[in-house]
């Protein structure tokens, strides 16, 4: 992997249970069907549409989750606290999912349209399966819709190798200036991207539905293209980009829409 993604990606991993925890701590993987959501921008040439794609705005998901574990292991906070690991990796050692050629982890019944959260768990929660990684049986006959679907070129034919750090999703999550490589109208999503899972078979059941769509007057879609601050906005766009998790960040968020925008109007 490429030192700048591994960089961005792993730096705040914890890989030790909160010290509160004894010595029975166990890790728990979940997967929950999670949808891409709309942005409805109103502006003057008319309406537009900007995808976020499933794993953010998992404020509802996490809520529930919560929820769950709450009921299931006790209200304590000492009985669970979120994990910073990374998911994916433990959702394919575990047998929870496997991986697509895009690196990608499908999950049975939800697709790659899924989040995946982990917990420490104050108990011994018993014997985990464990074992290699795998990748999804369809990908080995599979004529590479995901390949052909990328923008970038992140892929190598014959390889299940893919150059993260061309990844759009890398490039408009952290990335300060797009590359000069980067194509015009590469840009499908306000954030990250869903061009090689669209495209993948294995999710034909689930592209087309929606989590949520979030509506902004002229106003206010005007004002978050402009990447203004979040408390200058009005309060269901400041909670946009909370959900996001980009306040101090919103002129990411603008510099990724208004590159979107203008690939389609190209």
């Amino acid at each position: 992997m490429d030192l700048q993604v591994h960089s961005a990606y792993f730096a705040g991993m914890k890989f030790d249970p909160p010290p509160r925890f004894g010595p029975d701590a166990s890790i728990l993987i979940v997967a929950t069907p999670h949808r891409k959501s709309i942005l409805v921008l109103n502006l003057p040439g008319g309406i537009e549409e900007a995808i976020v794609p499933a794993t953010y705005l998992a404020d509802r998901v996490n809520g529930k989750n919560n929820e769950v574990l709450a009921s299931a292991l006790g209200h304590d906070d000492r009985a669970f606290a979120p994990a910073v690991l990374p998911p994916k990796t433990l959702a394919a050692w575990t047998d929870l999912g496997a991986y697509g050629k895009d690196k990608v982890i499908r999950v049975p019944g939800m697709g790659s349209y899924a989040r995946l959260d982990a917990w420490w768990v104050d108990a011994d929660i018993g014997e985990a399966a464990w074992g290699e990684p795998k990748l999804i049986e369809r990908c080995s006959s599979c004529a590479g819709p995901c390949i052909r679907a990328c923008p970038n070129a992140c892929f190598h034919e014959g390889s299940f190798y893919v150059d993260a750090a061309r990844c759009l999703t890398f490039l408009n999550e952290g990335s300060p200036d797009f590359p000069e490589w980067l194509p015009h109208g590469a840009h499908s999503s306000a954030i990250g991207c869903l061009r090689c899972q669209d495209a993948c078979p294995e999710n034909a059941r689930y592209t087309r539905l929606v989590e949520r769509r979030f509506v902004y007057d002229e106003r206010t879609s005007q004002a978050i293209l402009e990447g203004k601050a979040a408390d200058t906005l009005p309060s269901e766009a400041a909670q946009l980009i909370r959900l996001l998790e980009l306040e101090g960040q919103e002129k990411k968020l603008a510099r990724n829409l208004n590159a979107l925008l203008g690939g389609r109007s190209a």
